[in-house]
């Protein structure tokens, strides 16, 4: 390229923690990870609330908080209807950074960012990531993008399904992620020569699965951890550093280059069933523990079409979702549920004059929230005895903005260690994860940033900064004038001038 031009290159490392990263560029195991952290600033990233992909990337990618863009999970409710529906694009009330520096004459190119599915058409390409349903769908633009990167590099694979960490050829499936991310870095070369970028991000989505499942093996701390399982697992972030490092080689002294993740990791050991607690508190009833069974049935047989493979979200399990509350809860007689959430647990009121048939008055309304709020951190866990709630929020504590009216009435934070469910069908409120079959990993408030470049201070540590802090701060480096609707700060701490 022959003009300069301040740009900006990101890579989103979901899930990236320093409590993995940064023993490991102690070791001298990541190089190029760790020349950016020496040559520019560094620092924990603060998630959204909760600290889950749809909300926190669509957080980065707006500027601002949920309550204002109206994503608070990857499934999405719409209050007084009942009903639940998968998220994507489309549900972003603000405009995204992507449309906004196109619209200002930028080139921009994104690959595989969570929440860019369906593509928008902007001044350079987009390469959809989580919420993709295949590669048969139109998941890029221009549409036919897909074609040209496949006649270019090969092969080009949205996701792949997480439980293929649950085998006993570990490597086998350790190799087919780094496969993965690596093609997603093939893209990023072909695309970075074709166009004459002003702003440009690839995010890898594996090294979120990877921690889910395989956490034991990942933190040294951990009682199950096992050298050799780290031996085999440890080579995927060692291609991380070296795609970062093939990537730092293409470009020139203006590019301004950011690592960043949506949220951190930790350990889980137990799962609350959120809306059994609330059947044992009374709060919720059924009227027909059958029709879940059935159900569930229903699905399985469903499942023979193989939709798991075909779509990247689990598709099954929020038809599980729907279809069980939609038939199983009484509503008549329920005061509370949780139909949305991850993570954290999300309570919903049933709410008179404002649910179908909500139950609970405006009179009671927050006299019942803090009832529920109380209790929930009284519940102790009935195998420890000890508490399983950290902080239970009310929504406009944490969320400002026109689509609170969709946002659950309660989001609670559990002990780390815990997270939550809102599965119906079970016998306790809390189980034990088990090696091999559920998750080990969950996710933390405490994610990574990572800024370097001609005009960034140098081996500086800041203070926690948070998420909507980062688009501002990417449109100031760019030389744009600022939305005036932002909830985010430009980061003047970490600039030279």
């Amino acid at each position: 390229m022959n003009d300069i031009k301040p740009r900006i290159f990101i890579f989103g490392l979901d899930g990236g923690t320093w409590k993995i990263l940064k023993p490991l560029m102690e070791e001298g195991f990541l190089p190029n990870l760790a020349n950016l952290v020496q040559s520019g600033t560094s620092g924990i990233l603060k998630s959204t609330i909760p600290p889950v992909t749809a909300p926190a990337w669509s957080s980065f990618q707006t500027g601002v908080n949920p309550g204002k863009h109206g994503l608070y999970d990857f499934i999405g409710y719409k209050q007084g209807s009942y009903d639940w529906h998968l998220t994507n694009a489309k549900d972003l009330k603000i405009k995204t950074i992507w449309r906004i520096a196109s619209d200002r004459g930028k080139t921009v190119v994104t690959i595989n960012v969570p929440m860019t599915y369906p593509p928008e058409p902007i001044n350079g390409a987009v390469i959809g990531g989580v919420m993709s349903p295949s590669t048969d769908s139109k998941f890029t633009y221009p549409h036919d993008l897909y074609k040209e990167l496949v006649e270019n590099i090969d092969d080009y694979i949205i996701y792949s399904e997480p439980r293929i960490l649950f085998t006993d050829n570990l490597e086998k499936a350790i190799d087919r992620l780094i496969y993965i991310e690596e093609k997603r870095i093939d893209a990023a070369e072909y695309l970075m020569k074709k166009y004459n970028w002003d702003l440009f991000m690839v995010h890898n989505q594996s090294l979120d699965q990877i921690q889910h499942i395989l956490w034991p093996y990942i933190n040294k701390s951990h009682s199950y951890f096992s050298e050799e399982k780290w031996s085999i697992i440890s080579k995927f972030y060692k291609s991380i550093d070296e795609s970062i490092g093939k990537i730092i080689s293409e470009l020139d002294d203006s590019t301004t280059i950011i690592v960043m993740s949506d949220h951190g990791f930790g350990n889980l050991e137990k799962v609350i069933h959120l809306n059994r607690w609330l059947q044992l508190e009374g709060y919720q009833k059924l009227t027909n523990v059958g029709k879940v069974g059935v159900i569930e049935k229903i699905l399985k047989k469903l499942d023979i079409f193989k939709l798991r493979k075909k779509f990247r979200f689990n598709l099954i399990d929020s038809a599980r979702v729907k279809l069980n509350q939609n038939y199983a809860i009484n509503w008549s007689e329920t005061k509370a549920f949780m139909g949305t959430g991850q993570i954290y647990g999300h309570i919903h009121l049933n709410a008179k004059g404002r649910e179908k048939m909500g139950i609970i008055s405006p009179e009671e309304y927050e006299n019942f929230r803090d009832e529920i709020k109380e209790k929930l951190l009284n519940f102790k866990d009935p195998f420890s005895k000890t508490p399983v709630v950290e902080k239970v929020y009310k929504r406009e504590e944490i969320y400002q903005g026109s689509e609170t009216i969709n946002a659950p009435d309660l989001i609670v934070k559990p002990v780390a260690g815990y997270a939550f469910t809102k599965r119906l069908n079970e016998s306790k409120p809390v189980s034990i994860c088990k090696i091999k079959n559920d998750f080990l990993g969950t996710h933390a408030e405490d994610g990574i940033i990572v800024f370097s470049g001609k005009p960034i201070k140098s081996s500086k540590q800041i203070q926690e900064v948070n998420m909507v802090d980062i688009m501002p701060t990417i449109l100031h480096l760019m030389g744009m004038d600022l939305p005036d609707y932002l909830d985010g700060n430009i980061l003047k701490d970490i600039l030279i001038n």
